[in-house]
């Protein structure tokens, strides 16, 4: 489903408060994801389903999903995804004939060169990796969608803060107006970050690449974890889970989530043996929508709708499928509130990334609507970059 090329072509979202839609740098997006997106091969841990999607990568991303999270993990002989540990869940190949890599060149090789679709591919939680060991995993990454990543790198564009198109087109034209550029070189691409994670050590492999070059066109480091010698494009990112367990109302988990995309300046979320490198107590600045220029700009704000790592005993699309997911739909609909606020996806921060357990359990259903019969999450991230959602009957 080519809904971002359907929105790079509505002329109409130049009155939007967001802008029109190729216009606007992917902080200004908002993208339906998948959490553990690797993890759909069935297998089961002390008594319960470890599997968060039922379909492949392929598949999800022909669904519409244009986010992808990613844990690598070494297993083997080649490369797997894992979820909790590599002794306790490992999902699907990255590497190889059927792997991810491979599913994702094939969704990009399956559109049509008019298409405008931007993959985002996020590997992160490495287990068990050297030094070898990424400079094997970047190659396979290379390798597999060498034609279809971003062709440039760090060095030559700020990848949160330019136009959308800019990620799309080929580099020569780079100091060219959109209107300058010849439809046949722009066309739809994959995104790589890698160790796009907060929440874990740095890894020495790319602390000591980044310092002297890029790790490669169309791969991106994120800040302030990594910012090497190209601080001024630093791509910043900003991710909490849930860590609510309250998992018998359907407020909790929205709450959550708006507090954290509101308060980021209450989340260290770092790790102390490269966050006292930077010499502050606190990473992120206040963010609220009454102060949307204060803290770091331009960061990528993911919502994680992920209650399975706090429910042992319970399969994660079980709770995705009955209590998450259900509520998926408040947070975003200016018709909710908690505590006399609201999600307004006019205001900054806006939502950037949307990632779910069992993306596709949900799907919203209006006959009168563009998204309808899509997945909840892309039928909800299509809406939101047109503007806030009201009652599902307007939509």
């Amino acid at each position: 489903m080519p809904w971002m090329s359907d929105l790079y072509y509505d002329n109409a979202l130049a009155h939007s408060p967001r802008g029109t839609f190729r216009n606007r740098p992917l902080s200004w997006l908002t993208l339906p994801g998948t959490h553990a997106s690797g993890a759909y091969r069935k297998q089961w841990i002390s008594g319960y389903e470890a599997q968060t999607q039922e379909q492949d990568v392929y598949q999800q991303l022909a669904d519409g999903v244009r986010y992808l999270d990613i844990h690598p993990c070494l297993y083997n002989n080649g490369f797997w995804v894992y979820r909790g540990t590599p002794d306790q869940y490992i999902g699907a190949r990255i590497d190889g004939i059927d792997g991810i890599l491979s599913q994702v060149a094939s969704f990009m090789a399956s559109l049509a060169h008019s298409d405008r679709e931007l993959v985002v591919l996020n590997f992160s939680h490495f287990s068990g990796f050297s030094n070898s060991s990424h400079a094997n995993l970047l190659g396979q990454i290379q390798g597999a969608l060498q034609e279809f990543l971003v062709p440039v790198s760090i060095e030559q564009v700020n990848a949160a803060r330019c136009p959308y198109w800019q990620l799309l087109t080929e580099p020569e034209y780079l100091g060219y107006s959109y209107e300058a550029i010849p439809s046949n070189k722009i066309r739809s691409r994959v995104l790589v970050l890698y160790d796009g994670a907060m929440d874990t050590p740095r890894e020495s492999y790319i602390s000591s690449k980044i310092e002297t070059a890029p790790l490669g066109t169309g791969i991106f480091t994120v800040g302030p974890k990594y910012t090497g010698h190209d601080a001024a494009h630093t791509f910043y990112l900003f991710s909490q889970a849930s860590t609510t367990e309250d998992l018998g109302t359907q407020s909790s988990m929205p709450t959550d989530q708006y507090n954290k995309l509101t308060q980021r300046q209450n989340y260290a979320c770092s790790q102390a043996d490269w966050a006292s490198d930077l010499g502050i107590s606190n990473l992120w600045g206040a963010n609220t929508p009454a102060n949307p220029s204060n803290g770091i700009q331009n960061a990528l704000h993911v919502i994680c709708w992920d209650l399975g790592a706090r429910a042992l005993g319970v399969a994660p699309i079980l709770l995705a499928r009955d209590i998450a997911n259900p509520s998926l739909q408040d947070f975003f609909q200016n018709t909710q509130s908690w505590n006399g606020k609201h999600y307004d996806a006019t205001l900054s921060p806006c939502v950037n990334v949307l990632l779910v357990d069992d993306y596709a359990s949900h799907r919203h259903r209006n006959p009168s609507s563009p998204w309808h019969g899509l997945a909840l999450p892309v039928a909800l991230a299509a809406r939101t970059n047109v503007g806030p959602i009201g009652p599902a009957s307007t939509w």
